[in-house]
């Protein structure tokens, strides 16, 4: 007898945890909480890349500035010296050239 009373409250119990669950389950998926949910994960989304854009400003700024300090020095990419950095003229005709 006692074991029959036991399996049947067991059960009941198991029962209302399980429809507990369900119905927990059935608010977090209903559409006004996933509405809310997709909003939150956009503006996040919308947040890292921000982000990511400000931060790639940011190394492309640093790397400039590194590139225009290489030019000041006159070392070229590379470590090769830079000689020049005139433009090129060419003579006039009828201009006398000095080697």
């Amino acid at each position: 007898m006692f074991k029959r009373i036991r399996w049947f409250a067991l059960g009941a119990l198991s029962a209302m945890w399980v429809e507990r669950r369900l119905r927990q389950k059935a608010r977090e998926l209903a559409p006004e909480s996933l509405g809310g949910r997709v909003l939150a994960a956009a503006q996040e989304r919308g947040r890292s890349v921000q982000a990511a854009v400000l931060e790639g400003r940011q190394a492309m700024r640093h790397r400039e500035a590194e590139l225009r300090a290489e030019l000041r020095r006159g070392v070229a990419l590379g470590g090769a010296e830079v000689r020049a950095l005139r433009p090129v003229t060419t003579p006039a005709p009828g201009a006398a050239t000095t080697a």
